[in-house]
């Protein structure tokens, strides 16, 4: 991880954070969070990630994501047990995604949105031994919640803040 940081010149206080996480698999690097404290000037989180992207050229970096907004509504969904579990899962996602407060995020990716053959699908799967988690009774279905549970930290969910509000 590497992590730039903006301080007030009056107070010196930081007042705008970005972390830069090193992607092995494209040798790039994935920018997240990249905020600013309230109160702070504009233009804060864009100057991080200018100076992000500035770092990374320097380093000789071509590859840069800006992190992944989750879709409205699940794609295909392939190896559950049953068409009950099927739904219950898109059930939690709706509920989960109408908690989520991805719209600023949103409209801010849009500002730095590349050439449309620049962008990548994206993907997830979720693996057991043996096959499908949920097939393989409690053991296998524990292994797919931390999974799932490895992707929202990963992509600074916090499970308890969309639950509970």
């Amino acid at each position: 991880m590497t992590y730039l940081y903006t301080r007030d010149p009056t107070t010196n206080r930081p007042n705008g954070l970005a972390a830069l996480r090193y992607l092995g698999a494209h040798n790039g690097y994935h920018l997240d969070p990249c905020i600013a404290s309230p109160g702070s000037p504009k233009g804060i989180s864009d100057l991080l990630l200018f100076a992000a992207m500035a770092l990374l050229r320097q380093m000789g970096c071509n590859y840069l994501s800006l992190g992944y907004e989750p879709f409205e509504e699940l794609g295909t969904v392939e190896g559950l047990s049953s068409g009950l579990v099927e739904r219950l899962t898109r059930s939690m996602y709706r509920y989960a995604f109408a908690r989520l407060p991805i719209q600023g995020k949103k409209a801010y990716h849009d500002k730095f949105r590349p050439d449309a053959a620049l962008e990548r699908g994206l993907y997830l799967m979720f693996v057991s031994e043996g096959g499908a988690g949920l097939k393989k009774g409690l053991g296998g279905g524990v292994e797919l919640v931390r999974q799932v549970v490895g992707v929202a930290h990963l992509a600074n969910i916090r499970i308890r803040r969309v639950v509970w509000g």
